[in-house]
């Protein structure tokens, strides 16, 4: 990637995140929902106290702040194994239920060809997605 196009690239997704936070669908601060028979309402500072095992159930039940977080920990391999794959699985789930941050990571991932080839136009499609 020419250095213009990276920094281009870097200049939207700052913009976009610095945007993106002040109206998130469903930020670190709100990433609960409506408590259902098979999804219990959960509270995002819920979930930083959680073990593995919970923090999975919970992001398997559909939280998609649960599913960022263990998109992150797969990313990072904090207490489970690394794994890119299945990091960007959690995170695209967590996306897909509006969490901004989710969108960025795998921006992120697209931009450096972290577990996926190398795309900045998929790169910048995740970052278009924040956009109202």
């Amino acid at each position: 990637m020419k250095l213009v196009e990276r920094n281009l690239l870097a200049a939207m997704i700052g913009t976009l995140f610095l945007g993106a936070l002040g109206d998130c669908t469903a930020s670190a601060d709100t990433a609960t929902q409506p408590a259902t028979a098979t999804r219990p309402q959960v509270a995002a500072t819920d979930v930083y106290k959680m073990t593995i095992p919970e923090l999975m159930k919970t992001a398997e039940n559909g939280n998609p702040f649960a599913q960022f977080w263990l998109g992150q920990k797969y990313h990072d391999g904090n207490g489970v194994p690394h794994d890119e794959q299945l990091a960007l699985s959690w995170l695209r789930k967590s996306a897909e239920g509006g969490f901004t941050m989710a969108h960025l990571l795998i921006a992120g991932m697209y931009e450096e060809g972290r577990g996926v080839e190398k795309n900045p136009v998929e790169a910048a499609r995740a970052c278009y997605a924040l956009c109202p």
